[in-house]
């Protein structure tokens, strides 16, 4: 039975490195294929953990599902990923990488994905930690999502969630029903900035002081993480490193925090130790990375 259970998208992640020989025509040095999304990339992680887990995410069952879910069936994830059926195309994230600079282009999958099915059959007497990936908001009905978390909450069930960055596009009447129940909560710099436009003001700090018990975690890329409890702030920086690829590097933050919290880690420490293994899938090493190298052999 799942200990952590995750809302969101999995996605198939195209990786394309561009040459730097000048031609007119763009020559691509190196691809890959991979699972990847916001919630692909954190269940994967919990996943490579030990961790047992259901995600949830939408499916448009085309060929591209066909891809990704034949990916994950090779990672023994199978019967950890329950895909509900939606309008429109599977999750496709293409990332262009051009010397240093890297541009993402996403489609963002299913929409009008109804959540009804899953929660007729949820069962909640053994998880944990309930982990929102904000992207799944733009694909699930609100009236539903809420549902969701009256049942999550009422079960006594930790609420995680992970900002992105269109959080404006929801309305702030559901936004503000959110961090009400919210007790973990994640986002960038950017996404913190965009959420205090949408709310007067939010801030990290005010967010950890107005429910004393929520947890906030700002991520900053290379600087590293900071946590806010109480109104106090904790931050690491993370090792230097070779950078390798920081694709997935946020969620690879997210997923061992969440893991730590549940083997009994103090935030605290959670956070210093998650920074850490971060650093490491930078460099391209940790646990996502090695976990999605098993897929050596896919096909």
């Amino acid at each position: 039975m799942p200990q952590i259970i995750i809302l969101g998208e999995a996605c198939l992640d195209v990786e394309l490195c561009l040459s730097k020989l000048r031609t007119k025509q763009k020559l691509v040095n190196t691809y890959r294929v991979v699972p990847g999304g916001s919630a692909g990339n954190v269940a994967m992680t919990l996943k490579s953990y030990g961790v047992g887990l259901r995600l949830y995410t939408p499916s448009g069952g085309d060929y591209v599902e066909k891809i990704l879910k034949e990916m994950l069936d090779s990672l023994r994830m199978a019967d950890d990923v329950v895909y509900v059926r939606g309008s429109g195309q599977t999750c496709l994230v293409t990332h262009v990488v051009s010397g240093s600079r890297r541009y993402v282009y996403t489609y963002r999958g299913p929409t009008h994905t109804s959540l009804k099915s899953v929660l007729n059959e949820l069962d909640l007497k053994h998880t944990r930690i309930f982990h929102i990936s904000g992207y799944g908001l733009e694909l699930f009905p609100d009236s539903e999502v809420r549902e969701f978390i009256n049942i999550v909450k009422n079960s006594g069930v930790m609420l995680s969630f992970d900002l992105f960055p269109r959080i404006d596009l929801l309305s702030p009447e559901f936004v503000k029903y959110l961090l009400q129940n919210v007790d973990l909560l994640f986002g960038n710099e950017l996404e913190f900035k965009i959420l205090s436009d949408l709310l007067e003001g939010l801030t990290p700090k005010t967010l950890s002081v107005e429910k004393p018990d929520r947890h906030v975690i700002v991520k900053m890329g290379g600087r590293g993480a900071c946590l806010y409890i109480k109104g106090r702030k904790h931050c690491f920086k993370p090792p230097k490193v070779r950078v390798v690829s920081s694709r997935g590097a946020g969620d690879v933050l997210v997923a061992t925090f969440l893991k730590d919290l549940l083997i009994g880690v103090e935030a605290i420490e959670a956070l210093s130790d998650s920074v850490e293994v971060a650093s490491q899938h930078v460099a391209g090493e940790g646990p996502l990375n090695k976990f999605i190298k098993r897929l050596s052999n896919w096909g």
